[in-house]
């Protein structure tokens, strides 16, 4: 949640997921295309993966899904996709791997928009005869091919001021770009993303070469604009990233702010699914903007 800590609030994103409808600007019509998205091209693609010890089907399927989405890449753009990694650490005990598909690097192409067409849990004989679980599927994805060469000297980098935070905790974020320019943050969890700056609250999202830019910043916090922690019920802990993309001018995420609740201490921001926000990457150049994250937990307090 983005709160105001005496007054205004920013949700996190955690909290549900919006329909198309409501993502969409201007009352819920379609928004116009890039000519890259127009140009997207549709392939199916099959997955399969081994469900091992402490899997869950949720997890064999994100895998799956991420497996299949990176190869539908790869055939449309004739370039293997090279997915980001994340460590976080779990429970304090070794680490766990996770793959983010809204951030993809050394990709000349994005996934806009996908669909999961077949899936299911099969038992497959090993070569002893033991039965294997294993989560097969296939996914129907539309591909859109980058535009314009990636500037080498553009770079996003992004810090949170810890990897594990309690519910009623602040985030603080802080962005770090080579090049001036204008930033647009996202909180994304699962396929939903939230677009916390610029905010009818926080609009100037400009950005200089080499300065670090906080979220919130001393105007924001005079104004008792946070961004605090929450968990819907009976949820213990989750994960998040902070996207933040700099572009060279200011391009604007389109849609319509709203609040996820009545909460009046709530900041109204704008939702979107996280195919929608890579359709709005593939109509930036690659020389007009660089994208960085950076991953977070969220644990219940008393947990």
């Amino acid at each position: 949640m983005i709160r105001h800590l005496a007054a205004l609030a920013l949700v996190s994103g955690l909290l549900g997921r919006p329909s198309l409808a409501q993502n969409a600007g201007g009352g819920g019509g379609a928004r116009p295309r890039s000519a890259a998205a127009a140009a997207a091209q549709r392939v199916e693609v099959d997955f399969d993966v081994l469900v091992v010890d402490q899997m869950t089907l949720a997890q064999a399927r994100r895998a799956g899904v991420d497996q299949a989405l990176a190869e539908a890449v790869r055939q449309v753009v004739g370039t293997k996709i090279d997915a980001m990694e994340q460590r976080m650490a779990k429970d304090g005990a070794g680490m766990e791997d996770r793959f983010l598909s809204v951030v993809q690097s050394n990709a000349a192409g994005r996934v806009i928009d996908y669909r999961v067409v077949a899936e299911g849990l099969v038992a497959v004989p090993d070569a002893e005869g033991r039965p294997l679980n294993r989560f097969r599927g296939r996914v129907s994805a539309l591909v859109a091919e980058e535009q314009g060469k990636v500037d080498a000297g553009f770079k996003v980098t992004v810090e949170v001021n810890r990897p594990s935070l309690l519910t009623g905790e602040e985030l603080v974020s802080t962005i770090t770009s080579t090049r001036d320019g204008y930033l647009t943050l996202f909180i994304v969890t699962d396929d939903t993303a939230q677009v916390i700056l610029p905010s009818q609250f926080a609009m100037d999202n400009r950005v200089s070469a080499g300065t670090p830019r906080p979220f919130p910043n001393q105007r924001e916090r005079a104004m008792t604009l946070s961004l605090i922690m929450e968990l819907p019920p009976g949820v213990a802990k989750a994960s998040e990233t902070v996207v933040a993309v700099v572009t060279k001018s200011n391009v604007l995420y389109p849609g319509v702010a709203r609040r996820k609740r009545t909460d009046l201490n709530e900041v109204p921001t704008i939702f979107a699914s996280v195919n929608e926000l890579q359709e709005w990457l593939v109509g930036i150049p690659l020389d007009e903007r660089a994208v960085g994250f950076a991953a977070y937990e969220i644990r219940r307090a008393g947990k």
